[in-house]
């Protein structure tokens, strides 16, 4: 039944597309009749089987109830056109409005990330102390510890499930990636872009409202070092969302700090958010 009714709308569309053929079509169904009507009774072809033997009222009645079969099929196919073309309507319409309720759905669950200058003493793990003497080193919380190293041996993220140690003096270049958004970003990717090449920290969490992650940058400063640092925060939303958010890092000779990029930016949407109106 549906494959009937899409027939018969695509022929009422092409109907609307082709008016001048249409009229012509109509005006030849209408003058064809009545011209081979006119000849039958006008010739006398002495053949008994084309010989015509109808009354001028029986034509007349046939005629007039083919004419109105034609206009009858043109109104339905009018009247289909126009509830297509309104149904068209409505669906765009209602589209647009769940597309923008998705919208503010999506904006009122999301995460996002600011970076200030961190609380270091909520990254060292008190559970662990490190023996050396003339040294003040202390250990840091694993697990939300993110430290990115260029020097000598190159540029590195701390390997995951590592303990990093580091001098108590250099915990004030600690900064605080806080989720300052309205829901949990989930599978959270720090990358780390220099010249070009992205640098991939192989940790991976899921950060509720408020919570927090600490980050080290350490720059050997023996090493000259001038090239731009690109740190890309990656992460989902509960929806499944793939958003990024960029942060310039600025090194100089008094301090080190991060400054935004660019805004939350949508890198790829969740099929679960994509609008869709059934026929």
């Amino acid at each position: 039944m549906k494959n009937k009714d899409n027939n018969l709308i695509n022929i009422a569309n092409w109907i609307m597309r082709h008016k001048i053929i249409t009229a012509i079509i109509v005006v030849l169904l209408f003058a064809i009749p009545l011209i081979v009507v006119h000849f039958l009774f006008k010739w006398n072809s002495n053949n008994y089987w084309i010989a015509a033997e109808w009354g001028a009222g029986d034509i007349i009645a046939y005629i007039a109830g083919f004419e109105a079969f034609i206009g009858t099929t043109l109104l339905s196919f009018l009247a289909l056109w126009q509830n297509q073309k309104h149904k068209l309507e409505n669906d765009a319409k209602d589209e647009k409005i769940l597309e923008i309720e998705n919208e503010k759905i999506r904006l009122s669950n999301l995460p996002q990330f600011i970076i200030q200058s961190a609380d270091y003493n909520k990254a060292i793990d008190t559970t662990h102390t490190v023996n050396a003497p003339g040294r003040d080193i202390v250990m840091l919380d694993y697990i939300k510890t993110h430290g990115f190293f260029i020097n000598t041996t190159g540029m590195y993220w701390i390997p995951s499930g590592k303990l990093p140690g580091i001098e108590r003096s250099a915990l004030t270049n600690f900064n605080s990636i806080i989720n300052c958004g309205n829901n949990t970003a989930h599978q959270v990717k720090l990358i780390m872009t220099i010249d070009g090449i992205d640098y991939r920290d192989e940790k991976t969490l899921s950060l509720k409202k408020d919570d927090e992650i600490y980050l080290y940058i350490g720059i050997d400063k023996n090493i000259p070092f001038t090239s731009d640092l690109i740190l890309t925060i990656r992460y989902f939303d509960c929806f499944q969302n793939v958003y990024e958010q960029k942060f310039k890092v600025i090194n100089n000779a008094e301090c080190m700090h991060l400054i935004s990029y660019s805004n939350v930016h949508l890198i790829e949407k969740s099929t679960s958010m994509q609008i869709t109106i059934a026929d």
